[in-house]
């Protein structure tokens, strides 16, 4: 069986108001032995400026991990979590990441799916599918265009705008190889999204085998009215630009004809 770590990380004040850790306290609490998986959350709080970040468990719950810190950027915060991680569970075969919005329904159907494709698909990295709560509407439009049914596919550099931040699964040759998050991209930072696109095109470019498993579900609530503003979407554009200008290098008519479509 696999030995799958979930990342997250959060600023709210109680784990508690967390969607995502709502949803898998207690069944990570009650997992059955034969199941390999840990959560780490990265709970960051202002009060814990300039202080060393630690690593603590959560009450009784033996499968979660906190690691405090103060406030910093959601790229910041990943590769965080990615190399502590792989220092503090040496053995982990499977990071996934997840924003602290979503929720998992069901973490030991997850992660026997998780298991199954593991030995019938050779990847490096992959992505979930994301859903809207309480429907199987996909909240990616282009998720929504490509993908028909739950069969595996293999995506490549021209897929990558199907990729979502909190949905993606890095296996430990990637984490070992040192690839991470720039952190000039992703929330807080100067351009406020891409993040993922950057990191999965440039795993592409390095030719891992990269898949996508729309049988690996996971939920976001429902966007509501207003929820991302003209300065939002502003820098989630600019993130974009940013990302496409990075890799011109790599493939410029590529990137060139991304940039402008």
């Amino acid at each position: 069986m696999i030995n799958l770590i979930i990342l997250m990380q959060t600023r709210k004040t109680f784990l508690e108001e967390s969607n995502s850790f709502n949803s898998l306290n207690e069944p990570l609490k009650n997992l059955n032995k034969k199941f390999n998986i840990k959560l780490i959350i990265n709970h960051q709080k202002d009060s814990n400026k300039n202080k060393t970040p630690q690593f603590f468990d959560y009450g009784d719950n033996q499968n979660i991990t906190i690691l405090e810190t103060e406030l910093i950027t959601l790229s910041k915060a990943r590769n965080l979590l990615l190399s502590k991680g792989i220092i503090h569970f040496p053995n982990a075969n499977y990071f996934f990441t997840i924003d602290d919005d979503i929720i998992i329904h069901d973490i030991a159907k997850f992660y026997l799916e998780l298991d199954r494709l593991s030995k019938s698909y050779d990847f490096s990295f992959a992505s979930a599918s994301i859903l809207f709560e309480g429907t199987d509407k996909h909240f990616s439009n282009y998720a929504r265009y490509f993908i028909k049914d739950t069969k595996p596919f293999k995506i490549k550099k021209k897929d990558h705008n199907l990729i979502l931040g909190s949905a993606l699964i890095f296996r430990y040759d990637l984490i070992h190889s040192n690839f991470r998050f720039d952190e000039d991209l992703g929330l807080g930072a100067e351009f406020g999204g891409s993040e993922e696109t950057d990191i999965f095109l440039t795993i592409c470019e390095h030719n891992f085998k990269c898949m996508y498993f729309p049988s690996l579900k996971i939920y976001h609530p429902k966007i509501y009215d207003g929820q991302y503003n003209f300065k939002q979407m502003f820098s989630y554009g600019k993130g974009r630009g940013y990302t496409y200008k990075k890799h011109l290098s790599k493939n410029f008519y590529f990137y060139l004809f991304s940039f402008f479509s």
